[in-house]
């Protein structure tokens, strides 16, 4: 299973080796990649499980009691997935400095103080990559990203219910997915989506504190790009915006990107290259900023039996028949080899 584990079995089949552990680096995306899929509790929520609820947890601390280093990135805020990731792995592994969660799409970046394991903010990492300063959006183009964002969820609830599930099949596979949107569909086409941080809002248009992100959800996203495109010049120079998850399409500051967060462990001696793997599931969306760091053309798809969630026409996609946008979920593994 992929969605919920990208190479789960993995990196579970063995126990891992003292002398390979040791300096080496597991970078991976969080969501759709190691944390379990969410699902719904057949109450109106959406439960999102931590990462010891997942098949991925036990070879992950078994990897870090080893001696290696886990770096996870992730779109998502730093308080959801505090709670998912950081917070269940043993305190002494965090305080040991080799847990690290890149949040907001590597806008931020934190480690485990050494004395209490607790989370605290990597303003190193701030400096050399964004000059101490925290990208944000101004509020202008927050409301005109928040306008563009409702203006296309609602032409895709508008199809959707014009086509029924037909408008997805091929493209989406996954039966959450799937249940969300059709369940949706009467009221994502009628009004606008909500400005709302809420999970159990769908659809909904998210604005990160600060201006960090604005964040559509409610079009799968191998349909994202259909439905969100940033037409005027003056926006895709301001914006960098993926379709990421299973139903999100992030707008974040241009500068902002995965790709920092390995630019800077590499740099700081963290990330030895030729000693690091890279996971994700969209090597051509959000999570381009880990596969580009194998050598050009290095970065491989997983093997079928280990995908099989993942539906042939986005498989397409990924191996290259559409653009950075359009891509879907394609889980992949890439070794960090380039300074």
């Amino acid at each position: 299973d992929v969605k919920g584990g990208t190479m789960r079995a993995g990196i579970a089949r063995d126990a891992p080796d003292v002398h390979f552990a040791r300096g080496f680096t597991l970078i991976s995306d969080l969501d759709g990649t190691l944390l379990p899929a969410p699902f719904s509790n057949g109450l109106g929520h959406v439960v999102h499980p931590p990462l010891s609820a997942g098949p991925a947890f036990a070879p992950l601390v078994e990897l870090l009691r080893a001696g290696a280093t886990v770096v996870a990135v992730t779109g998502s805020q730093f308080g959801t997935h505090r709670a998912r990731f950081f917070d269940v792995i043993p305190r002494e592994l965090r305080a040991s400095g080799r847990v690290l969660l890149a949040v907001e799409s590597g806008a931020r970046l934190f480690r485990g103080c050494e004395r209490s394991g607790e989370p605290i903010e990597d303003d190193e990492f701030q400096r050399a990559a964004f000059g101490g300063r925290r990208p944000t959006l101004e509020p202008a183009l927050v409301d005109e990203l928040v306008a563009l964002g409702r203006r296309g969820l609602r032409r895709f609830y508008a199809d959707l219910l014009t086509r029924g599930p037909a408008l997805l099949d091929g493209l989406v596979d996954d039966a959450h997915v799937r249940a969300v949107v059709l369940d949706a569909a009467a009221a994502g086409a009628s009004s606008d989506a909500p400005v709302s941080l809420s999970q159990d809002v769908v659809p909904r248009v998210e604005v990160r504190e600060h201006g960090a992100a604005v964040v559509f959800v409610g079009v799968p996203s191998s349909l994202g790009s259909r439905y969100f495109g940033l037409a005027p010049a003056r926006l895709a120079a301001l914006v960098d915006a993926r379709p990421t998850g299973r139903l999100c399409f992030d707008c974040v500051p241009v500068g902002v990107g995965k790709a920092a967060v390995v630019r800077f462990l590499l740099e700081r001696g963290v990330v030895v290259p030729g000693r690091a793997l890279c996971l994700g599931d969209r090597p051509l969306g959000n999570d381009e900023g880990l596969a580009q760091w194998a050598r050009p053309g290095a970065w491989r798809e997983l093997p079928a039996d280990a995908r099989a969630c993942v539906g042939d026409a986005e498989r397409k996609a990924g191996a290259g028949a559409c653009g950075p946008q359009a891509c879907g979920p394609v889980p992949f593994i890439s070794v960090a080899e380039r300074d």
